[in-house]
Order: structure tokens, then sequence, then C-alpha cells
């Protein structure tokens, strides 16, 4: 193996990803998104959703419950009377137990 051969072509690879924007500008876009814009959506969105909505499709949730087969209204009971009701807090969009 020549290592100066490979060092060349290492270097002429490195000059021409330098000089293509097509090359770069991905390598420093996508990073951003999934280090610093989706973490700050997925912290940021859930506190500009209004309760009132969380509330009505709560309420749309226990609907679909009260519709299901016996059997399955049974897991959802025992779900509850083992880990209590949730519901969400009228103050901060959070879930709480009561």
């Amino acid at each position: 193996m020549n290592w100066r051969s490979i060092r060349a072509i290492a270097l002429k690879d490195y000059k021409e990803v330098r000089q293509n924007k097509a090359a770069w500008i991905p390598a420093l876009v996508l990073p951003l998104i999934f280090a610093v814009a989706m973490p700050l959506g997925f912290t940021l969105l859930p506190q500009l959703i209004p309760t009132e909505d969380v509330a009505q499709e709560m309420g749309d949730l226990q609907d679909l419950i009260v519709r299901m087969p016996p059997a399955i209204q049974q897991i959802f009971a025992e779900h509850k009377r083992r880990y209590g009701h949730r519901r969400v807090s009228p103050n901060s969009g959070a879930v709480a137990c009561w």
C-alpha cells in the first residue's frame, strides 16, 4: 500500500468537498435540524397547544373506550384501577393524576 498516494487522493477529495456547497451545506443543516430544531419543537409545541383542544380529544377518547367490546373495556378498567385516572391539568397542559 502506498500511503503517499492514499494521502494525496484523500486531500484531493477533501479539497473538492470543501469547495462544493452541495456537499457541505447538508452536512451543516441536517445536524442543526436534528440537534436543535427538533428538540426545541418537541419541547415548545406542547406548551402552545390550547388545553381545551386536549380536553376535547380526551373526551373523544373516552367515547371510543365506551364503545369498545367488553373484554377491552375490562383491560382499560384494570389499567385505571391499577394506575389511577389521569386528566389534563388546566393550568399547565400537563397530564396529572387525581
